[in-house]
């Protein structure tokens, strides 16, 4: 059966663990909708473990980095 857009869900506002640090974050029905609507995942970090990632350059789920480097380059 195909969803269709007008088929959001009720979400409702959940406490999760965050897979860095362990603590307990919300995720709003608000936030919910936003990561539903454009076919996202919701998020298993907080807030702030999110931010310190991004800050670090840590792009995947492998912990990989994108410096833009591309793989094992060394200046010579």
């Amino acid at each position: 059966m195909e969803r269709k857009l007008a088929e959001t869900p009720n979400f409702r506002t959940q406490i999760l663990v965050c897979k860095d640090c362990q603590s307990d974050f919300l995720l709003t029905d608000a936030e919910m909708l936003f990561y539903f609507k454009r076919g996202l995942v919701f998020p298993v970090r907080c807030r702030e473990c999110r931010q310190a990632r991004r800050a670090a350059g840590i792009t995947g789920e492998n912990g990989t980095t994108d410096n833009g480097q591309g793989g094992d380059h060394h200046d010579s």
